[in-house]
């Protein structure tokens, strides 16, 4: 039998083998010595211990476990090498013969290192956990448990209980509590419905149908009736190039309506229906009318699919001027809401009293809530000249479209302060050597500054007055002498 005690064997400096049998090719014992350099034969044993790689695996030959191979064969013999080549081991051979060593090792490596960083993680998020527990435990609020997550993709939550329909339940509306309205008295002020009740049967749709679009409306606006016998009121842009307009009323009835007069400089203009049962509205005094008071616009906003809208705003500034191309008119400023369709319509008080005639809005970017409504009070002479004549009476003008010349401008520019001349549609000005450009700086030798001043002026007179300009002139040649004098009579204005 072997014997296993190596040490034993070396201290007393001599190796016990066991009688060899039949050795495969190419194997060695582990008790054969071998040469040194030195010439000693010295045992294997003592530079390889005992049980390590060379009882594992052999070079070319497959796996060889000493442990589960006994070297015995069944008659109880030492296995014999059936050739006399001797094994000789060497550390090169190892390592061909076991190529996945060093990628086992790397691998164990790799394991190793993402254990260790899961369990960093692992620690860092039961301390956070922790610490969030702490925290709302320390201010007095019991932790909050979510619900699970539903990942079924029902809408449903499976937690809620369900119930089958078919249950009979009645909604209850509560009725609106009856408050007394104060009844309406001519002179009290009313509440908001009570003026829209009292002014919507006086507010109209006015359909504008030109040539080459007879099927469907070119503009649509508002108007005001303004008498029994079919007069309504609304503004010129409205019924402006007009070839059928027809007028829809508050019950919904379509009338055709005949053009009385228009005036381009007021942006008013009168129609007329052949009906004799309309509802007139009253109307107020806009001189009365202060800032901040609260207005109600009513019209058609967008057209006649919106008849009869009701607004509310306050008067946000009176005797607005507003600067057109050839002339500049007084307006009431609000900020009721008046959009396209709402031309024409009421702006009421609230006495139920109209007291300007909705017009414009400033519609640009960054600007909200400026609307412009003309008063009654400048309207009501216009109106009146255009059913009695068609046209305004006993206005004059001087035949110019102008822009003012402030004192700041004149400064930066080294010009005098005054209006300059944009268009003039004078003949007679024009021959007499006024031209684009011109600043006038005297009517009468009075002094004007704005568009305001001329208007004054002029409006003094009658038409065919003359009056005297004095206009100052830019030029590069004659610096010395730029002002010069111009006399022209003033004309009268149709309002065409």
């Amino acid at each position: 039998m072997m014997d296993n005690n190596y040490d034993k064997n070396r201290e007393r400096g001599a190796q016990e083998k066991p009688e060899q049998g039949d050795i495969p090719p190419g194997y060695r014992s582990p008790w054969q010595t071998e040469p040194y350099r030195d010439g000693e034969n010295r045992s294997y044993t003592e530079d390889r211990q005992y049980g390590s790689a060379p009882y594992d695996a052999r070079p070319g030959t497959g796996s060889y476990n000493w442990r589960s191979r006994s070297p015995y064969n069944s008659a109880g013999d030492w296995q014999k090498n059936s050739g006399s080549q001797q094994y000789q081991w060497n550390f090169a051979d190892y390592d061909q013969a076991m190529p996945g060593n060093k990628k086992t090792r790397k691998s164990r490596g790799l394991v190793v290192f993402a254990v260790a960083l899961l369990c960093v993680l692992s620690v860092g998020l039961l301390s956070l956990t922790g610490y969030s527990i702490f925290k709302t435990l320390a201010q007095g609020e019991p932790p909050v448990e979510l619900p699970p997550a539903d990942v079924s993709g029902d809408t449903q939550s499976p937690s809620l209980p369900m119930v089958s329909p078919g249950d009979d339940i009645t909604m209850n509306i509560a009725e609106k509590p009856q408050v007394e309205e104060p009844p309406i008295v001519p002179g009290e002020r009313m509440t908001i419905p009570q003026v829209a009740r009292s002014v919507r049967p006086s507010v109209v749709g006015i359909i504008n149908y030109q040539s080459g679009q007879i099927f469907e409306p070119f503009t649509e606006g508002s108007g005001i009736i303004i008498s029994e016998d079919g007069y309504i009121v609304t503004n010129q842009h409205v019924i402006q190039s007009a070839e059928a307009i027809v007028i829809v009323f508050d019950d919904g009835t379509e009338y055709e309506a005949a053009l009385v007069g228009a005036d381009a400089r007021t942006d008013l203009a009168v129609l007329k229906v052949d009906r004799n049962d309309l509802t007139p509205a009253v109307l107020g005094d806009s001189n009365e009318l202060e800032v901040g008071e609260t207005v109600i616009a009513i019209g058609n906003p967008g057209g006649t699919d919106l008849a009869g809208s009701v607004t509310r705003g306050i008067i946000s500034a009176l005797n607005r001027v507003v600067k057109t191309p050839y002339f500049s008119t007084n307006y009431i400023q609000t900020d009721a809401a008046i959009n396209p369709g709402n031309s024409g319509g009421a702006l009421c008080n609230e006495f139920g009293q109209v007291v300007g005639i909705n017009s414009a809005k400033i519609v640009a970017e960054g600007y909200e809530g400026i609307s412009f409504a003309i008063p009654i009070a400048e309207a009501a002479p216009i109106v009146e000249d255009l059913i009695a004549y068609g046209r305004v009476t006993g206005r004059v003008m001087l035949g110019i479209t102008g822009e003012p010349v402030s004192e700041v401008l004149a400064r930066n520019h080294n010009v005098p302060a005054g209006v300059q001349i944009i268009t003039i549609t004078s003949e007679e000005l024009a021959r007499k050597g006024a031209m684009r450009g011109d600043i006038i700086t005297h009517i009468d030798d009075a002094r004007v500054l704005d568009l305001n001043d001329v208007r004054t002026i002029v409006e003094s007179h009658n038409a065919g007055d003359v009056i005297k300009l004095t206009l100052y002139r830019q030029s590069r040649v004659n610096t010395s002498n730029n002002t010069f004098e111009v006399r022209v009579a003033l004309l009268a204005d149709t309002g065409e």
